[in-house]
């Protein structure tokens, strides 16, 4: 079997390409690679048996699928039901991110703005419902803190700071 393809016309293409398969069968497959997307190829397909009777087809056409173009995720996760259920020296900080996306709370007894030694909570495991525990912290002590969230792409998303109150 030979196929014959082009990109035009047969008839008036200024270049041709030629796939043979010298496979004796009555049912012919070929797979064509490196085609161009979004294109009309038009071709014919010649066969000749064992004893050398060929029979060439009219001409057809298809047209290839459109290269499916990924657009880059450049959006950051959204935070919201942002809680925090506190005790007298743990607390357990949960929120929700609308695409699948890792966890972290920085914390510190002062500002953020201002503190100059904070503590963080690490969790890379890429979840939508997020839970991060605070262990070790003083009773009836102010903390303030921040959560951020990064998904898969690098976007990072972070919340304004928070503030809780342990309880005695």
């Amino acid at each position: 079997m030979k196929l014959e393809y082009a990109v035009e016309s047969l008839d008036s293409a200024s270049t041709t390409t030629n796939v043979v398969d010298e496979t004796l069968a009555t049912s012919h497959s070929i797979k064509l690679e490196g085609l161009t997307s979004s294109a009309t190829y038009y071709f014919v397909v010649q066969s000749t048996d064992e004893s050398n009777n060929t029979s060439t087809s009219t001409e057809q056409s298809f047209t290839t699928l459109s290269e499916e173009v990924e657009e880059p995720d450049i959006v950051s996760p959204i935070l919201s039901d942002i809680q925090a259920d506190v005790f007298a020296t743990s607390t357990v900080i949960t929120w929700t991110t609308d695409e699948d996306s890792t966890s972290k709370i920085t914390y510190a007894t002062e500002s953020l703005d201002i503190v100059t030694t904070t503590l963080s909570v690490i969790d890379g495991v890429l979840v939508t419902t997020h839970s991060l525990f605070l262990i070790n912290l003083a009773t009836s002590t102010q903390y303030y803190y921040m959560i951020e969230s990064e998904d898969g792409s690098a976007n990072v998303a972070t919340s304004s700071e928070q503030i809780f109150t342990t309880t005695p």
